[in-house]
């Protein structure tokens, strides 16, 4: 999405934003899923493995695709209606019945690198849905004054805040089932595209990694929050900061005191490296 955002009135313009906070940090929660999932895979850690899968096919069956339908339900009628029935609104359910497709896979497969290559096509999916939605799609509702966009996207919305199924893990949830919501307005809209985080070597085989680095500014702490939902309890996540993220971890501490420990692994001089651990 634009910087500027462009909206028939200032509850549509908010409900635009807060949609693509949700679908960022709903990336950043499907990053850390799928890292947790290759790093258990590529250590032979089987035990590991199977339970990454499972938290990994859990919250694509829970939030990811419940999330998806909603918008079918909801936002789609109002992208139809602003684009005059154009073919967009079949190019995202052509989407979403891919994502469906590649969580089937993840919940059957029983061979893991086939696991790990439907994590990366689920991530790979939803970055091009967010994508379409949020820099396309919705400020195109937004700024139809025909098409009412505030109703729509808080049914889609309430989704995630729905209380996510017991599991007997920590909290996966992403995008608000767990507090953490999407993001703040400054934190939503985006004049570019959000990169994959990469991986980094150095933070042990077992913990994620999130390469903020590569993410734009204006939607990097939402893609962190995203990221450290997804965190569960003993487990952690490391982070790669292109400077030392002190406001950052203030925010942390607001939206979850106490949940986190954090430690510096490497302070400056061109990356901070700090390791979360819950």
């Amino acid at each position: 999405m634009d910087d500027l955002l462009l909206a028939s009135n200032l509850d549509d313009a908010r409900a635009a934003e807060e949609l693509a906070g949700d679908h960022t940090a709903m990336r950043g929660t499907l990053h850390v899923l799928v890292d947790q999932l290759a790093r258990a895979v590529s250590g032979a850690d089987a035990q590991q493995a199977g339970a990454s899968r499972e938290r990994l096919s859990r919250w694509t069956t829970d939030r990811l695709v419940p999330h998806l339908e909603a918008e079918e339900a909801h936002l789609l009628p109002a992208v139809r209606t602003a684009t005059d029935g154009g073919p967009a609104t079949s190019t995202l359910v052509r989407l979403h019945t891919a994502v469906r497709d590649a969580a089937t896979t993840l919940a059957t497969t029983t061979h893991p690198l086939e696991a790990v290559g439907a994590g990366h096509v689920l991530a790979a999916l939803l970055a091009v849905h967010s994508d379409t939605l949020d820099h396309d799609l919705v400020p195109l509702v937004a700024r139809d004054a025909r098409v009412p966009l505030t109703r729509p996207a808080e049914e889609v919305r309430e989704v995630l805040r729905a209380p996510a199924a017991p599991s007997g893990h920590g909290c996966g949830c992403g995008g608000g089932g767990c507090g953490g919501g999407g993001a703040a307005p400054a934190d939503a809209a985006s004049d570019a595209d959000v990169a994959e985080p990469a991986a980094t070597e150095g933070a042990g085989p077992d913990l994620p990694v999130l390469d903020a680095t590569v993410i734009p500014h204006a939607v990097r702490h939402a893609t962190i929050f995203g990221a450290l939902d997804a965190v569960e309890e003993g487990r952690g996540l490391v982070l790669v900061a292109p400077h030392d993220p002190l406001p950052l971890l203030a925010q942390i501490e607001a939206r979850h005191p106490g949940r986190f420990a954090v430690e510096y692994l490497q302070r400056g001089p061109e990356t901070w490296h700090l390791a979360f651990t819950r």
